[in-house]
């Protein structure tokens, strides 16, 4: 931390400080206690606003694919706390070669929204063959849960299935809490990914009950009503 505010301060016109991935730089710090993490970021957040630098911070997301995405942080989940904003970079399922640039949490601005990006080759004026990011100029809306949700497939697939089955039958008579359906859905032998897989296959989209209600999940209007 001393060497990087000897080098801002030696520089003075840094507005983008990045450290990828953050992992590599920690020293003795154990990445997944809190209290560690938060140790190591407070006096990272001061330096940044002493010397006015932006700090972006790459890291990775864990394995667990049930998880939400915000969660799939490595690492303690200080990192994502602290931060400001939180952006995720999922491959399109429907276009292997495009990439989906998705906010994960943001106190500054829109969370609603994402971009788009692929890298394509590129040929300089020089002869040197390289490769550059060429972004999309329309914002994307496919949520973060939705880009990082796990593909399911063979038994994964019946299971989705089955569960798409049992929240029809249960939402049939109308809205339910989402705590209700989610303990009977698991009470049932649904596994949480399978749950979220269900979910998003049957276009189930959680609302608010009121301004002091819970979240309820609802059945779509062309499942209950098909044409």
């Amino acid at each position: 931390m001393a060497r990087i505010a000897a080098t801002l301060s030696e520089l003075n016109d840094v507005a983008l400080l990045i450290i990828d991935p953050v992992s590599a730089y920690l020293g003795d710090v154990d990445s997944h206690r809190n209290a560690e993490t938060r140790a190591l970021l407070v006096p990272l957040a001061e330096m940044a606003s002493r010397y006015h630098v932006a700090v972006v911070l790459i890291t990775h997301l864990a394995k667990n694919a049930s998880a939400e995405a915000l969660l799939r942080i490595t690492g303690s989940i200080a990192f994502a706390a602290m931060a400001r904003g939180a952006w995720g970079v999922a491959r399109d399922k429907d276009n292997p070669s495009r990439r989906l640039f998705l906010p994960l949490k943001n106190n500054i601005g829109n969370d609603q929204t994402g971009l788009a990006f692929a890298v394509e080759e590129v040929t300089l004026q020089s002869g040197i063959k390289t490769c550059r990011v060429v972004w999309e100029a329309v914002p994307v809306t496919v949520s973060a849960a939705e880009a990082f949700a796990p593909d399911f497939d063979g038994k994964e697939r019946t299971a989705v299935e089955a569960c798409k089955e049992f929240l029809t039958e249960l939402l049939s008579e109308g809205p339910s809490s989402a705590e209700q359906v989610l303990a009977n859905a698991k009470s049932a032998g649904h596994s949480q990914a399978t749950i979220r897989g269900a979910q998003k296959a049957l276009g189930i989209k959680p609302a608010k009950d009121g301004l002091r209600g819970g979240w309820i999940w609802e059945l779509p209007t062309k499942i209950l009503n098909p044409t």
